[in-house]
């Protein structure tokens, strides 16, 4: 009889160690598989693949985003482990100049756990412009070496109107930036104890806007002039409206 019971209780411990596995099993996890597109549909290789997660905490929503692995030489990726929800993929590859502000062109995705997966497309470009050059003292050639960047997207409409985006201070005198493209642009640089410096269009000087196409890079070597000594800084407060500022005035297109 002493095995009986004891085949018994082997049982019933088996039975509350397989209970108590249950009860801890984690929550499903979803997988998500996808190809990077550039705006001509051709697979883009190592291109960042990143996801924007959207959460809910009570009755608030936030989202988190992040990168999280990288496309393929032929353009595809695989992300596993995904929680269920709702997220919206994204790609960039600043090499070639896809910027990460290509992350409007997303690809919404949703993980339940009767579908917990996905196959996209996730499309990136057009690609971004670039603006380079170096910025020296007018004077001594010397490279001032705390500069700020800034440039105002001009609105299409008759009121001239614009939005800002600042760009951060660099360390040395060169820099490189993405910027819009197909739209004009009020570009200027600023730096502690110098006046700013406003681009203006070399083939027509009436003209303070930039343009840059799709892909295209251009090339500025600025030179700064120092302020008037006993003067005040004249930096422009990224706060001020763009019809405050001196130098050129706004253009519509």
């Amino acid at each position: 009889m002493r095995p009986t019971h004891l085949g018994l209780c082997l049982l019933l411990l088996s039975t509350v160690v397989i209970h108590a596995q249950t009860s801890k099993q984690s929550p499903p996890e979803g997988r998500i598989t996808g190809i990077v597109l550039n705006d001509e549909g051709q697979p883009v290789a190592h291109a960042y693949v990143c996801a924007t997660i959207y959460e809910e905490h009570g009755q608030s929503q936030g989202a988190t985003t992040g990168c999280h692995g990288f496309s393929g030489e032929d353009g595809r990726f695989e992300l596993d482990h995904w929680p269920m929800g709702t997220l919206s993929l994204f790609a960039f590859k600043p090499k070639d100049g896809y910027a990460d502000a290509n992350k409007r062109l997303t690809a919404k995705v949703t993980l339940t756990p009767q579908s917990p997966f996905a196959a996209v497309t996730v499309r990136i470009g057009p690609k971004a412009g670039v603006l380079a050059g170096s910025v020296r003292d007018k004077n001594t050639g010397a490279p001032i070496k705390n500069i700020k960047l800034t440039y105002v997207a001009i609105d299409a409409s008759a009121r001239g109107c614009g939005s800002e985006l600042e760009i951060s201070d660099y360390a040395g005198a060169t820099f490189e930036v993405t910027l819009p493209t197909s739209t004009d642009l009020i570009v200027f640089v600023s730096s502690p104890s110098y006046k700013p410096w406003f681009y203006t269009d070399t083939s027509n000087g009436s003209r303070p806007a930039l343009r840059l196409q799709s892909g295209e890079r251009r090339s500025l070597e600025i030179e700064m002039e120092p302020n008037d000594p006993g003067t005040a800084s004249t930096n422009v407060p990224p706060s001020e409206s763009p019809g405050e500022r001196a130098g050129p005035p706004l253009v519509s297109q």
